[in-house]
């Protein structure tokens, strides 16, 4: 049976690594879209995980590769800079925040 943070992690790294992927340049005109595919996932990551640390070694891994993101990326307006910087202080926030709450039950 597959956990929700189990199936959780799978689409979040299947959405990453289409990205990761894609042999094409995004444009900036195509930046906007990659980092709204972007917020979603990584929303998605946010109300799904229910482990801590299985959402902490998840971002992990996608900042080790979003350098092949970037590489591929025209982010003049920094729409995905943004979308990495919010989802990290976001994110992370979050797990914190659930990981006090288990620990105090």
């Amino acid at each position: 049976m597959i956990t929700p943070d189990t199936q959780a992690i799978k689409d979040f790294k299947k959405a990453v690594t289409a990205a990761k992927s894609r042999r094409e340049m995004f444009w900036r005109s195509q930046t906007p879209d990659l980092a709204e595919m972007l917020t979603h996932t990584l929303e998605q990551l946010k109300k799904t995980v229910c482990d801590p640390q299985v959402g902490v070694d998840a971002l992990v891994d996608f900042y080790k590769c979003d350098a092949e993101i970037f590489e591929r990326c025209d982010d003049s307006y920094s729409n995905i800079g943004d979308v990495c910087r919010a989802a990290w202080q976001g994110i992370v926030k979050v797990l914190f925040a659930r990981s006090a709450i288990s620990a105090q039950t």
